[in-house]
């Protein structure tokens, strides 16, 4: 059984400010929890309902239904719940290749899936603005299931970034180049904006090339979600 201090301390976690301090954060999910571990991220403890699972490891512990609802944020929980301990990603040189910009980026979902997408097209890293939400908040990780492993996710402003001169800086916007007749440049730092709002004027007025994703013949609507843009542009600089 937990003791009633352990429910309280991982209860704690779900706290980014706390989770932070730690060094740590939490997965929930059998899938997601998978592939983290496969992926080689280094566990603090994994706690887990039914002892059919994970029974080589010894980091595991078997908990009750009533236990994991204490402890999770779910409100219909699974069945492993892992603490894992945070890397801290750094910021690798720009003139190396592909990699992301993204401002004030505020859904958690959209923030996932453009991570995992990142990661699926071999990009370098995901470069965040410091107002773009957390990493590790749950609902971030779980639409990365697991890709965060193999891609730097880096939070840096804009202004504190070294870019070489042959780093093409490509901004997506509404009134750009459209994508199919643009030759995207293989080494490039891609800007993406806010949901609502897009990208900054001080950082379209940065960019050396602005594209936009045209509608298709007989679209409509008045914009794309930011994570299906990020992976139309991705596709097409590959």
């Amino acid at each position: 059984m937990l003791s009633s201090s352990e429910i309280k301390h991982l209860r704690s976690l779900h706290s980014p400010h706390i989770a932070k301090k730690e060094g740590v954060f939490v997965a929930e999910g059998s899938r997601m929890v998978a592939e983290l571990l496969e992926a080689g991220v280094p566990t603090e403890k994994l706690y887990v309902v039914g002892t059919e699972y994970y029974t080589n490891r010894r980091d595991v512990t078997y908990i009750t239904k009533g236990e994991m609802k204490r402890i999770s944020q779910w409100e219909s929980p699974s069945m492993v719940l892992g603490v894992f301990h945070r890397s801290e990603s750094t910021l690798r040189p720009l003139g190396q290749g592909r990699s992301l910009y993204l401002e004030n980026v505020q859904d958690p979902g959209n923030l996932g899936t453009i991570i995992r997408t990142a990661a699926w097209f071999g990009f370098l890293q995901v470069i965040c603005s410091e107002d773009t939400v957390n990493l590790y908040n749950q609902k971030v990780l779980q639409a990365t299931m697991g890709a965060l492993s193999y891609i730097s996710v880096v939070y840096c402003p804009f202004e504190q970034l070294e870019i070489p001169q042959e780093v093409c800086l490509v901004a997506t916007c509404l009134n750009g180049q459209p994508l199919r007749s643009t030759s995207l440049p293989p080494t490039a730092l891609y800007l993406f904006g806010n949901e609502g709002r897009g990208l900054s004027q001080e950082l379209l007025s940065r960019a050396s090339m602005r594209i936009t994703i045209p509608k298709g013949k007989g679209g409509a609507g008045e914009s794309l979600n930011i994570a299906s843009a990020v992976a139309i542009v991705c596709a097409a600089s590959v």
